[in-house]
């Protein structure tokens, strides 16, 4: 999987409407690697219109810190307990050292940047070398106090902190003092100087997103604190911006120039698209346009307004942050009937010289971004998690045995961790519990049903890994007619069965399927044929005559090679020793190659989940559905359950399978809920409620969903496309499949209209649905215009 450590993403929490809040938030955020991208979140009382929720679905903070002792901002943080570090060692940011009294950082600070760049950059240098680092210093009488602290950061005086911040900052990095004295105008060479705000975000790569390639000014005033405010979380979202107040404005303006010249000479990021610069703005519109033409630029100018509406997700999306990419590699075990996976966490190079100077880093908590690539050795368990925050205890407490640890992720999850942790034993969740607590999420109750539990047992004893795959041969109608024809009890000839299988020529649609390793490229009937032998499907039956009579058979072993003279009758047993290696092998899959010329004293009946007469409780059917579904989202990630029993509001109803999807589009998750039927079942009305009334529920609690009827027959009856038709006027989306999308390799390689479908390579859920809707729905109305 791949590995990305990161400065842990604190939300700050700050009364709404207090300045003085954001002057302490940035403050504490001068002191953390990473700080300049943690968001600050106000928390409105009463009536007050509130960007709360807004701010924490869109920045999805690991940790929440309220700056203030107001019970507004305790009780919002307690609406959200899983938002705690692990060891509570971070309540408050900083936690005192035992022997001298004084606090420390819980969180990587930037004494640890300092170390690595003294170390590498500036120890060799002469002494009357200084670098491009400034600490700013202002007067706190000065007017524009609050927003200096904004723009560039201060360290703290206040809060007994142990180590030395701003002498380690002059030091350390050979820094200069720049003093901004009252109403005088600020240097324009701030805008090329590191402060101490700008140094917390060195060595921090960013990716996604918008706007990261991005820069501007942002116009507003100065004693605003919703100005401020959409400043501060503007940059943490990834922006490069400057604050210019409306008043006094004489005083940025140097600096306000100085930072678009550095703009306007900056290579376009792209070769071909010539970028921009954004000029963001709050107020009056026609003030601002004022302002901007004062500005000349080479590049191109951008309006922005800035309001509420901007935090819905789509006009700001911040960008993900990290030190590096890294490859974590972790071995696979199952001990008390559950996975485990041990994993190695990667080389910390970016703290490599910290590591080796400071004590207390080992404490320091940090990130570390998992992105599990796929659910190889755990079959029907998964670490690729579905994006929910709200489900982060129940990730945390089932992958990380810790309710605080783990943070759900757009590209996988987060572990809250100390510097001092080389790794992590996780543990995958089974697909059934996280199928039963989304259900639960959207208020469904839910637990597998009997025919649910068959269809996965049978899934799962066919093979291993992937056993699904493994159930292709299914998609053979010859091989699914045998096994109805053949009834519980009763034995069946060789060649019989193989003239089933072939079922008058059909078979030749499945030559080119494959379902195991072969010599030949075609498949053959005595294929599928030996393949249902050899997972124990159908077992071999010795004639009386032939076993009264003990006849026997030289065979080679399979192991050691040598030979030995059996009865037949060992064929018919699940396993046979060799007497010379002691080698146990099956030797009912070999039948078919020894006796393909001799088949008369051998007949076949249905064996293990297929020796009763109850058609499996419908379970063939679900698992070509679900192999079509896996053919069609290939490249998503992919969690599915068979049928499930389910509860709402005291309503019971059975579904046959729940398939959900979410790799497309981590903020949209897919889901779909079906009934299958074979070719004698029928779609009625009542199946048709109970699906609509889930799929009601399901998006409710946000989930797209759709519904999929599936039927093992050439075509859907009159009276049921009639249903689908009423189905279809009440806007759920319907995706139906018959033999004309179950059989096939991949469901839409019909010759006769895949010109005309809608979507000849489906790779989602709604593509699926329009081509439903072409060949089941509009063809039907077409015919009845006619």
């Amino acid at each position: 999987m791949t590995a990305k450590y990161r400065p842990v993403r604190v939300g700050f929490l700050v009364r709404q409407g207090h300045i003085e809040d954001l002057a302490r938030a940035a403050q504490i955020n001068t002191l953390l690697w990473g700080g300049l991208f943690n968001p600050i979140i106000p928390v409105a009382t009463g009536t007050q219109p509130s960007l709360t929720e807004p701010l924490m679905k869109l920045f999805a903070p690991d940790a929440l810190f309220h700056i203030a002792d107001a019970p507004e901002l305790k009780a919002f943080a307690g609406r959200y307990p899983m938002l705690r570090d692990p060891a509570h060692l971070a309540e408050r940011i900083f936690y005192e050292d035992w022997r001298t009294k004084r606090n420390n950082v819980a969180y990587l600070d930037v004494i640890n940047v300092i170390l690595e760049l003294w170390h590498y950059e500036f120890r060799h240098k002469d002494e009357s070398f200084q670098s491009n680092c400034a600490l700013v210093k202002w007067d706190a009488a000065d007017p524009l106090a609050d927003l200096l602290t904004v723009m560039f950061g201060q360290y703290s005086t206040t809060d007994n902190l142990r180590a030395d911040f701003a002498g380690t900052f002059l030091e350390g990095l050979r820094a200069r003092e720049v003093e901004i004295t009252r109403d005088t105008q600020i240097s324009s060479d701030l805008a090329a100087l590191v402060t101490p705000l700008r140094l917390t975000r060195h060595d921090i790569r960013q990716y996604g997103g918008g706007w990261r390639d991005a820069g501007g000014v942002f116009i507003g005033r100065h004693d605003s604190f919703d100005d401020l405010l959409a400043f501060w979380n503007l940059r943490a979202a990834g922006e490069h911006l400057v604050f210019y107040p409306v008043e006094p404005s004489d005083r940025l303006r140097a600096l306000a120039t100085a930072f678009i010249q550095r703009l306007d000479e900056l290579p376009n990021s792209h070769p071909t698209f010539e970028d921009w610069i954004v000029f963001r703005f709050s107020q009056n519109e026609e003030e601002a346009k004022s302002i901007v033409d004062t500005f000349q630029t080479k590049k191109r100018k951008l309006f922005a307004r800035v309001s509420d509406i901007i935090w819905n997700g789509l006009n700001v999306q911040p960008t993900s942050k990290c030190f590096d990419w890294q490859r974590a590699v972790g071995s696979v075990e199952r001990e008390f009937r559950r996975y485990q996976v041990s994993l190695s966490f990667p080389e910390k190079k970016f703290l490599k010289q910290a590591e080796a100077d400071r004590i207390e880093v080992g404490q320091q908590l940090l990130a570390i971004s998992l992105e599990p690539h796929s659910d190889f050795g755990f079959p029907g368990h998964t670490l690729r998690v579905p994006y929910l925050p709200d489900l982060n205890e129940f990730y945390s407490r089932e992958i990380a045995f810790d309710p605080w640890k783990l943070r759900v992720e757009k590209e996988g999850f987060a572990l809250l961790i100390h510097v001092s942790e080389e790794g992590r034993t996780l543990f995958p969740l089974p697909n059934d519990q996280l199928i039963d607590r989304l259900f639960e999420f959207a208020g469904i109750k839910s637990q597998l049903s009997q025919p649910g539990r068959l269809a996965t047992r049978l899934i799962g004893s066919l093979r291993e890994h992937d056993p699904l795959e493994a159930c292709r041969v299914f998609k053979i109608r010859g091989v699914r007619k045998l096994l109805k024809t053949l009834r519980a009890g009763d034995l069946m000839k060789w060649p019989d069965a193989l003239r089933i299988i072939y079922d008058k020529g059909s078979f030749k649609r499945f030559e080119g399927l494959y379902i195991e390793s072969r010599k030949s490229r075609k498949l053959t009937p005595r294929d599928a044929f030996n393949f249902l032998i050899k997972k124990r499907i159908l077992r071999p039956r010795l004639r009386w005559w032939e076993r009264m009579l003990s006849k026997r058979r030289v065979i080679d072993c399979g192991h050691c090679g040598l030979k030995d003279d059996v009865r037949l009758t060992v064929f018919e047993a699940d396993r046979w020793t060799c007497p010379y290696c002691s080698a146990r092998q099956d030797l009912a899959p070999r039948l078919i190659r020894l006796f393909r010329d001799t088949p008369k004293p051998w007949n076949f009946e249905r064996r293990g989940l297929f020796a009763k007469n109850n058609n499996q409780e419908g379970a063939l059917p679900v698992v070509l559905t679900l192999l079509t579904f896996n053919r069609v989202l290939d490249f998503s990630n992919v969690i599915y359950s068979t049928g499930r029993e389910l509860t709402v509001d005291s309503r019971h109803c059975e579904i046959d399978f729940v398939i959900l999807s979410y790799k497309r589009g981590p903020d949209e998750m897919e889901i779909t809920i079906g009934e299958a039927k074979d070719e004698a079942g029928e779609i009625d009305d009542r199946d048709l409620e109970n699906l609509a009334m889930i799929a009601d529920r399901l998006r409710k609690a946000g989930f797209s969903c759709h519904i999929t009827i599936s039927k093992a027959a050439d075509k859907f009856s009159e009276r049921e496309t009639e249903r689908f038709s009423s189905v279809n006027k009440m806007k759920y989306p319907l995706i139906l499949l018959t033999n004309r999308e179950l059989e096939p390799y991949y469901p839409y390689w019909d010759e006769d209209d895949k010109d005309a479908l809608p979507h000849k390579y489906a790779l989602g859920m709604n593509e699926m649905a329009g081509n439903a809707e072409f060949r089941y729905v509009k063809s039907r109305s077409n015919e009845a215009k006619r």
